[in-house]
């Protein structure tokens, strides 16, 4: 069934792996701007995934699986247009399949916190994306060691970056605002953070 797609709609895009029997999965979201007209929202996305979804250094999986221990499993990069209306899930095999960094891995219920501004103040301007699959080489007592910091540079890099499909036509990464889509912030600024976290969901026999 085909579809159309203009101006101003929202791209998710989700990443989804394993790591030491849990599952991991983090979104990405994105405003299509172009100067007028509709195109094909499926072909889009076909157009859209070698832009992301690439073993180049530079594009958005690649530089996710540098920053992942080397037992984590990539197993999807998934597509699906959310506003103004929901469509089907695209489904896409990653272009890379596994982390990258070495040494003793991490428990899988910890994480690196990335956090991402927009221009306005409020919940609505900050989002937070957890980044699984730590290795301990990289932490010391709770924190992150300055290499271990450095090693997200460029997914902070990622996280801000407006992706040029052609002439004039953008993808804007955006702090989705559920309740109200349309107006879903620009990332502006991103920063990680020293400490460590701790997400409940993935503790094993709790989360997936």
């Amino acid at each position: 069934m085909s579809y159309t797609v203009s101006n101003g709609a929202i791209l998710e895009v989700s990443i989804k792996g394993t790591y030491k029997t849990q599952r991991f999965l983090s979104l990405f979201h994105y405003r299509y701007e172009r100067p007028s007209g509709e195109v094909d929202g499926r072909v889009l996305i076909n157009t859209i995934n070698p832009l992301i979804n690439d073993a180049a250094l530079g594009k958005l999986v690649k530089e996710y699986t540098l920053t992942l221990h080397t037992d984590a499993a990539l197993e999807e990069v998934v597509y699906q247009w959310l506003w103004p209306t929901r469509r089907p899930r695209v489904t896409k095999t990653p272009a890379v399949l596994s982390g990258n960094v070495a040494g003793d891995p991490a428990p899988p219920n910890i994480a690196m916190a990335l956090t991402k501004r927009g221009d306005a103040a409020g919940r609505h301007g900050v989002g937070t994306l957890h980044m699984p699959a730590l290795s301990l080489v990289n932490i010391d007592g709770g924190e992150f060691t300055l290499l271990g910091q450095d090693s997200y540079g460029q997914m902070l890099t990622k996280l801000a970056e407006v992706i040029n499909i052609e002439f004039g036509e953008n993808l804007i990464p955006v702090i989705l605002n559920r309740g109200d889509p349309a107006n879903s912030p620009q990332i502006l600024d991103t920063f990680s953070h020293k400490q460590v976290r701790t997400m409940h969901r993935r503790t094993v026999g709790l989360g997936e």
